[in-house]
């Protein structure tokens, strides 16, 4: 049986959000937490709140400089929606600010596959510009990795 999203849920969900806005990530962070412990929320009726809840969870980490814990966070709710751009954001900039561009190069591609889809080609070619100066930057492999791209 699959178990339908309480409006409580909803109302944590919104209320982390809410939290976060305030600039309390910490307070955040610790109710999506608790909200992951309590609930079973990852059924198929349950996906969108469940991504916003990792996503909400992502952006508290980042607040907090736990760049672990929001790219886990983000590639979680990747792989439920993949075709959400704050989640390819999120996991640049977390893999930016922990010194692991090189993990990002698949995050470009993903968010430029979704410009170009949404025949956005402006901020398509930001990105790709953005995803080559990283790839030219590294040294011997980049042009290896510009093929990657």
């Amino acid at each position: 049986a699959i178990k339908i999203m309480s409006p409580s849920i909803r109302q944590l969900i919104k209320s982390a959000r809410e939290l976060l806005q305030r600039g309390d990530a910490d307070s955040c962070l610790k109710v999506c937490e608790e909200i992951s412990k309590e609930n079973q929320i990852q059924s198929a009726v349950d996906q969108q709140a469940y991504v916003a809840l990792l996503i909400t969870k992502g952006m508290a980490s980042m607040q907090l400089e736990r760049w672990e814990l929001g790219i886990e966070s983000f590639q979680s709710a990747a792989l439920i929606q993949p075709d959400l751009p704050q989640i390819w954001k999120g996991l640049i900039d977390c893999f930016t600010a922990s010194n692991r561009e090189n993990e990002s190069a698949e995050c470009y591609v993903k968010m430029i596959e979704l410009m170009i889809s949404k025949r956005n080609y402006a901020r398509a070619k930001v990105l790709l510009n953005k995803a080559l100066g990283l790839v030219m930057e590294k040294g011997d492999d980049s042009k290896e990795r510009a093929q990657k791209i």
